[in-house]
This record gives structure tokens, C-alpha cells and sequence, in this order.
């Protein structure tokens, strides 16, 4: 069975209280109960800052480069990991 928890080298993106689970991912914290900030924080779930950026590609030839505009977005996240962006998937204007 798959975890499908977020993963970036020993870190992964999830927070568990008292007990570990079975995958052994993520933060547990046994001695003490926490908030929603804190496991947002201890388990790199929040953060995200997902935005929407203009799609643009351009096109190199021997006259030079020539910027062409595309229609939709891309959805782009601050990674809760690195703190760089990430894209995640392209979406339409609405």
C-alpha cells in the first residue's frame, strides 16, 4: 500500500500525534498536545502560496528569439521544502 505522502530527502509532509504510523513519515509529537499552526509548521503543510503566472515560451531561430504568448496560467506553489517555486499543473484564464 502507498503513503502518497509528499517526500523531499528524509523530510516528509505529515504530522502525527503520540504515535507513529505505519510508514514511519513525518513529525510525531508524544509529549504534548499541539495547534493547527503547529502542525501546519512541524509537518511542512503549509506555507504553499500557491499563485497563478502567465505561460510564456519563446522560439529560437537564426532571425533570433521571438517570445510567444500562450493562453492559461500555470499554478505555481512556494515549496514548504526548499522555498522555491514549483510548478504544479497549467490551468485556463477562469
Amino acid at each position: 500500500m502507498s503513503h502518497e505522502i509528499e517526500t523531499h530527502g528524509t523530510q516528509a509532509a505529515a504530522v502525527f500525534a503520540r504515535k507513529d504510523a505505519w510508514h514511519r513519515l513525518g513529525t510525531t509529537v508524544r509529549d504534548r498536545a499541539f495547534t493547527a499552526e503547529e502542525a501546519m509548521r512541524l509537518g511542512h503543510l503549509g506555507g504553499w502560496d500557491v499563485r497563478k503566472l502567465p505561460l510564456t515560451t519563446a522560439e529560437v531561430s537564426e532571425g533570433g528569439v521571438t517570445a510567444i504568448e500562450v493562453p492559461g496560467f500555470a499554478t505555481v506553489r512556494t515549496s514548504p521544502f526548499t522555498g522555491e517555486p514549483e510548478a504544479l499543473g497549467v490551468v485556463g484564464g477562469g
